[in-house]
Parts: C-alpha cells; structure tokens; sequence
C-alpha cells in the first residue's frame, strides 16, 4: 500500500513540474521596446565637403534578445509624405547595425549625418520632417520612435546675381585665462569690417565648443546653452545701416561651462555668424584650444593654438 502511495505521489510531482515547465514555455517574452530621452539636430555640419545636417539620439530599447537593430530616417514632406529625390526613390537614410548588451541598453548619443543635397528640393523655404523607426528581426514592419519637424531653405539669402549680404572679419583672436565678472574663462575677439544687406536684421557672432571630431560640447548652465543644450556663446549685432561695421566683437566663455572629464585635450570654436534662430547666415572659421581641466573640476592652465 505504500509503495502505491509513493507512486502517486511520484505522478502528482511529475504533473506538476510538466505544468510548471508548460508555463513557462507558454509565458510569452517581452516586447521590443523604445523609450525615447532626448533628440536634437545640428544643422550646416560639413562631412566629406558635404554640406546637411545631424540628427542625434538618446535613448534606451529593452526586450530586443541580444539581437541587433537599425535605424532608420525617412524625411517627410508638410504633409507627412515620403520626400522623393530626383531619381523617384524615398528619402531616407539608415544606421550600421547597432548591438545591444543585456535586456536593456542604454544610448547616450547616437548620430546619423544626412546631406542637404539628398533632398533634390528646389530654391526656397521647406517645412519637413525626418520620420525615424526601429527596424529589428523580432518585429513586424517598423517600430516607431519619434517624428521631428525641421525647417530647411534652399538659395539661402540668395539672389539671381549671387549672395544679397557679403560679411568679412578680421584680427581673430583667442585669449586664454581672461576673467569676465569674476569667472575666467577664454575670449574670441574680432573685427566686423564691412556687414552688409543685413540692416536691422537681428543676428549674432557665435562660437559653438566641439571636441576633435566636431560634436558639440553641452553647456553646464542654460545661460550658454543653445535650443539642444550645446555650449554656444554669443555677441549680439544689429547693424543699423545697409553696410556696417564692428570693430570690436568679444565673445566670453567661461571654462566652468565646458563640460568634459579631467585631464588635457584639444578642443574646437565653430565661430559662426547666425540669426535670431540660429540659423547659420555665415561661417567665419574655426580654431583649435588646448584645455586642462583639474580632478577637483577647476580649469587649470590652458593655451590657445590657432
């Protein structure tokens, strides 16, 4: 009678662990996931003499099975229609494929250049938009990530005899170790000998801080940070006449908004002359700086190399 016993209780273990297992194969697996944190998009970015722009990611996907992912930009017309270039295919630009690690990775900054060019848009202003999507082996079509809008002109200020403003500047220069209100940090200083066909045009000589590949630096405070947070600062101008000059621009940028780790590296200033929306009007140059920054996070001694 015991032996019965124990038979039975041999089958209903038995049972019970086929109707665990069968759970657990029944218990269907995550779904990829894209959680969105941030995206901004640096316009007039030269790459191989390509003039376009580039459009940056942060954000992080789970669920994705240690498979990898591509993204993918489509541009859309006002009217959420695929932009069509001039050989009749869709606008639209992809990504390497892109590993994961884990169930959940985390990406702080992913980018995609993406030339003016490819538009094949005529002369004027254009409201478009680029359409990006997750493309991934476990799902059906496209997982949508975000839609951004984006204004784009052709021609520029332009007219039929060429350019209708001509700017030209002179006496560049970077000077390190400058205080300013009590912060130190480095001035760009520079002279405006002839503005001309941008008379009561609100614009301004900026000067974006990039590292050595050309990324913009984010800013520390919003004081110097531009729409996408990048670290900008900026001289005002409002020429008051149909050909005007400046004879003395300072641009100040204190060390304490330059947000890089510890140590010694090599840094850029895109110095630039754009308008009220920071729209670039025109490129003045771009220099190269040393900058040390100490464990404790004070700037230490630097020198400018132009």
């Amino acid at each position: 009678m015991s032996s019965i016993k124990s038979l039975i209780a041999i089958a209903i273990i038995l049972l019970t662990v086929q109707s665990i297992d069968a759970q657990a194969e029944s218990k269907p697996s995550a779904a990829p996931k894209v959680t969105l944190e941030k995206v901004w998009i640096d316009y007039d970015v030269f790459e191989e003499e390509l003039n376009g722009m580039k459009v940056h990611l942060a954000f992080s996907v789970s669920g994705l099975g240690g498979k990898p992912f591509t993204l993918l930009y489509t541009i859309l017309d006002e009217d959420e229609s695929p932009l069509m270039n001039e050989d009749g295919n869709v606008v639209e630009f992809a990504t390497d494929p892109i590993e994961v690690s884990g169930d959940t990775t985390s990406f702080k900054d992913v980018s995609i250049f993406i030339p003016y060019g490819a538009f094949g848009l005529d002369d004027g202003d254009h409201s478009l938009i680029v359409d990006i999507d997750m493309v991934h082996p476990d799902v059906d079509g496209e997982l949508h990530i975000t839609a951004e809008p984006f204004a784009f002109s052709k021609g520029g200020r332009e007219g039929d005899d060429g350019p209708s403003f001509e700017i030209e500047f002179s006496d560049l220069v970077v000077t390190q170790n400058v205080t300013r209100d009590g912060a130190k940090g480095l001035a760009v200083s520079l002279k405006l000998p002839l503005v001309k066909g941008l008379k009561g045009v609100d614009c301004a000589v900026a000067v974006t801080v990039m590292d050595m590949s050309e990324t913009p630096i984010m800013a520390a405070t919003p004081e110097f940070a531009s729409e996408s947070g990048h670290l900008v600062g900026r001289y005002t101008l409002k020429p008051a006449h149909e050909a005007a000059k400046f004879d003395k621009v300072e641009v100040f940028i204190p060390y304490g908004e330059i947000t890089v780790p510890a140590g010694t590296r090599t840094l850029k200033l895109d110095i630039d002359v754009v308008d009220s929306v920071d729209e670039l009007i025109k490129h003045l140059a771009i220099r190269e700086f040393e900058f040390t920054k100490t464990v404790g996070g004070r700037p230490g001694e630097v020198d400018s190399r132009r």
